[in-house]
Formats: structure tokens, C-alpha cells, sequence
């Protein structure tokens, strides 16, 4: 796998959790030639520094935060420190992590002494936990013998929208700057998750959102390929955790990965397939560490087979709630439902699907955002709406391939295998989606519904 070009590398946060997986980064980053490696932040780190920052923001106590940032430096030298022999690269990764850190700690004091967390802030806050990865990673190539340095989104100019928490990268923006930033011989280690906005405030690209940072930076380089390790094997035809039987899936489109991940497999984000496609860059994903690391698990790229039993994968997701807007005639209103979707996205919600009828019109959100999305509905005051209500305790389940609208049979083979197993669905979508059809059933029979359906298409046929 040695390669003339600057493949982008992206490391996943549970790859970097172990002295010895941090320890062999440097064997993995020998097989590419002045590659470009984005990181996330360690395992749990994200977490840790939104806990923190929040608790704060909600006690207005500035004890520990001393402590708290310690202990992150802490981690982080336990981990990268113990990978570098020489003592003056020690030090030096001491004295910039200090820096880093200094730089939080103030930023935490002074959530403290505000007693709030802007949303401006808390982006802030949550991209050191790239940034100390970055930073880590970069000192343990450059103490392998490699020629390295950490390379923030700041520097190489990846610009963004003014969203705080859930940017869009402004490719058009970006791409020169982050061409010539990245130019040389050398290997960037760059933190992902994050932006800088045309205002130079840092953004973040919503949860999980390295993924998608690293495939825009290997669109603005014309990477060659975007190839992504992380502790899973690839796409599977469904959670091994319910399903006992399921199959690899050794090649997806942009179209089928992008559904997947944004009905429940948290591979990837699900816009890491955007900034790919116009350029047709792949996608390799490959488990770490592997055995011989040449071989992906799933390759991603424009087109897919589409076999006999079309549906690729069963997936599923308990993160999501439906915000009801009930009254006789709501479907029909002229501009009733633009009204109701502007209140949600002026409240700063992303509403992920939309079936109406005569006297609903349910709208699928994510379970934090559907209490603000309904208090949204509600301050319209609009006379043909009855009622607003939340209900919970829904799972939705996606079924996922390439012509599953436009084979014969499949909708009628997939709820015939509902029915048989005694499911109710709440609600059907199908056709939203070239590649995708998506049913909402009580949580309590999510399980069953992905093992019912997976049985009635991967019992007779392979998935390719």
C-alpha cells in the first residue's frame, strides 16, 4: 500500500485507547507516503470535557477545575509518553500539551464565572479533545522517525458555516488553503471534529463529526482515497448484538452508507459520503489493528451491485421521538407545515423525516430535540392545530440497498415478515429514499423487527 499520493488517514477514538494500539500508529503510517492523518479525540474524552463543562455551567463552581485539566494531561502522557524513548520529546510534548491545556483551563474558569455555557463556548471547549490527540499522535511519528506535525483546522484554513455545534464545511472556501497547507513532505496529523467559521470561531461538525472533517479534507486535496481504521470490521448486514447470522458487506454506495448511518450504524457520520462524491473519492474501512492491513472490509464508492436479495442491510435506531401535531385538517392548511418546520429550525432542530396526513403531521426528531421542537410547535398559537404531543418509546428500523424501490416484492416480502412476527407499525416510509425504506414500531419490538426482516431476506440469499 505504498502510495505516491497524500491519502487521508482518519483514526477513530477507541483506535487510540491503548498504549499499545498508539503504539502502532507508526507501522501503519509507514505504508502511506506523506500521508494526512485526522484524528478523534481518545475514548471518552469528548464526554468527559461535555460533562464537565456543563456541570460547571450549572453549579457555577470553579472547584476542580485544576484537577479536571491535570487529569486530562495526565491521560494523555500515560498514553503517548510511554510510546517515546527519547526524554527531550518527552519534554517537548509536555511543554505544548501545558500550553493546550492552560488554554482550557482558562476557558473553564471562565464558564465558571459566568455561569452559562454559549454554544460558541462549549465548541471551544470540546475541540481540545481533538487537538490533545493530535498533538499526542504527532510527537509519537515524529519519535518513530517520522516526519510530523500537528496541522489545526486554524492553520490550514478548513472553513465553515456560523453553525456552533453542527457546521458545514464551505468546500469552495477551503479548498485552496487547505491544498497548499498540507502540501510537502511531511505527514499533518490534524484534529478533526472541528472548523474555523469565516468569523475565525471555532465550530464544531456535529457528533461524530471527524469523520466527516477528514473526508473534507480529502476532497479538498483530491485524496485518492479516504481510508478510515477503526475497532469495528466494516459494514454488517445487521448488529451482530441481535442478530446472530449477519453477513459482511464488502462494498456499499455513498447512497446505501450514507442511509445506514443516519438510520443507527455509527460507523460513520452520515455526512462523511458528501464532500466524496462529486469527485468519486472512496471510502476504505479498515478494522484495527488488522493482520495484514491491505485488505478494507467495505469499500465505498459511487455504485454497488444490486443482487438478488437487493436489501443490504437491517439497521436501527432507539434515538429518535416523534413530535405529533394533531387537528382536523392540519394536512391540509396551506403553509401550516412550512410554518411548523420553520419553528423547528429556528429553535436550531433538524427534523429527520416528515409523514402527514388529514389530522397529523408527525414530525421524526432526535429524543434530546423533540421537548424544544414541540415547545417550538406550541408558541405558533396556530388555530388549526388541537395539540402538540411527544411520543416516546419508538424505535425506527431502515432496510437498506441499492433498487429497493424499484424491485418488485421487496416492500410486500419485508411486512409480511412484520406481520408474521406480530409487529405493529406505527409508521411507513418508503420511497423518501432511492436506497432506503424506514417503519417506526414500539421500542419494544425493535429487536424483533430487525431479526424478523433479516431472516426474510438473508435466510435464501447472500448480501455482495
Amino acid at each position: 500500500m505504498n502510495l505516491t499520493e497524500k491519502t487521508v488517514l482518519k483514526l477513530g477514538g477507541s483506535v487510540l485507547s491503548s498504549r499499545e494500539n498508539i503504539a502502532a500508529v507508526p507501522k501503519l503510517v509507514r505504508r502511506y507516503k506523506n500521508p494526512v492523518v485526522v484524528v478523534s479525540a481518545l475514548a471518552g474524552i469528548t464526554a468527559r470535557l461535555t460533562a464537565f463543562v456543563i456541570g460547571i455551567g450549572e453549579d457555577k463552581s470553579i472547584d476542580g477545575v485544576e484537577k479536571f485539566v491535570n487529569r486530562l494531561g495526565k491521560i494523555h502522557l500515560e498514553l503517548a509518553g510511554g510510546t517515546i524513548r527519547e526524554l527531550s520529546r518527552k519534554q517537548t510534548l509536555q511543554r505544548e500539551l501545558d500550553f493546550e491545556l492552560s488554554r482550557l483551563k482558562n476557558l473553564l474558569q471562565g464558564v465558571a464565572f459566568l455561569g452559562e455555557v454559549p454554544d460558541s463556548v462549549l465548541a471551544r471547549v470540546l475541540a481540545f479533545g481533538e487537538r490533545f490527540s493530535a498533538l499526542a499522535v504527532s510527537h509519537v511519528l515524529s519519535g518513530a522517525g517520522i516526519a510530523s506535525r500537528m496541522v489545526t483546522s486554524e492553520e490550514m484554513g478548513l472553513t465553515t458555516d456560523d453553525n456552533d455545534l453542527n457546521a458545514t464545511v464551505n468546500l469552495a472556501q477551503s479548498r485552496q488553503l487547505v491544498k497548499k497547507a498540507l502540501s510537502g513532505t511531511f505527514t499533518a496529523v490534524v484534529p478533526g471534529f472541528y472548523g474555523v467559521s469565516g468569523k475565525g470561531r471555532v465550530t464544531l461538525l456535529g457528533k461524530g463529526g471527524s469523520d466527516y472533517s477528514a473526508a473534507a479534507i480529502a476532497c479538498c486535496i483530491n485524496a485518492p482515497s479516504l481510508d478510515i481504521f477503526k475497532d469495528v470490521t466494516g459494514y454488517l448486514s445487521a448488529d451482530p448484538a441481535f442478530v446472530a447470522d449477519v453477513r459482511p458487506i464488502p462494498r456499499l454506495s455513498y447512497r446505501e452508507a450514507a442511509e445506514l448511518s443516519y438510520f443507527g450504524a455509527r460507523i460513520l457520520h452520515p455526512r462523511t459520503m458528501e464532500p466524496l462524491y462529486g469527485q468519486g473519492i472512496p471510502i476504505r474501512l479498515f478494522p484495527f489493528p488488522s493482520h495484514d492491513g491491505s485488505t478494507p472490509s467495505t469499500v465505498i464508492h459511487r455504485k454497488s451491485q444490486v443482487d438478488e436479495a437487493v436489501v443490504k442491510s437491517v439497521t436501527f435506531s432507539d434515538d429518535f421521538s416523534i413530535v405529533e401535531v394533531r387537528g382536523d385538517g392540519v394536512g391540509l392548511v396551506p403553509g401550516l407545515l412550512a410554518s411548523v418546520a420553520k419553528s423547528v429550525g429556528r429553535a436550531g432542530l433538524n427534523i429527520k423525516s416528515v409523514i402527514t396526513a388529514q389530522t397529523a403531521i408527525n414530525l421524526l426528531l432526535e429524543s434530546e430535540d423533540a421537548k424544544k421542537a414541540a415547545a417550538a410547535v406550541e408558541n405558533l398559537d396556530l388555530h388549526a392545530v388541537e395539540s402538540v404531543r411527544i411520543r416516546e418509546s419508538v424505535g425506527v428500523v431502515a432496510v437498506v440497498g441499492e433498487g429497493i424501490r424499484t424491485r418488485p416484492g421487496i416492500a410486500a416480502r419485508m411486512f409480511s415478515a412484520l406481520a408474521t412476527a406480530g409487529i405493529n407499525v406505527r409508521m411507513i416510509a418508503f420511497g423518501a429514499s432511492p436506497v432506503a425504506a424506514y417503519f417506526v414500531v414500539d421500542r419494544k419490538d425493535r429487536a424483533l423487527s430487525v431479526t424478523s426482516i433479516h431472516k426474510a431476506f438473508f435466510s435464501r440469499a447472500v448480501a455482495t
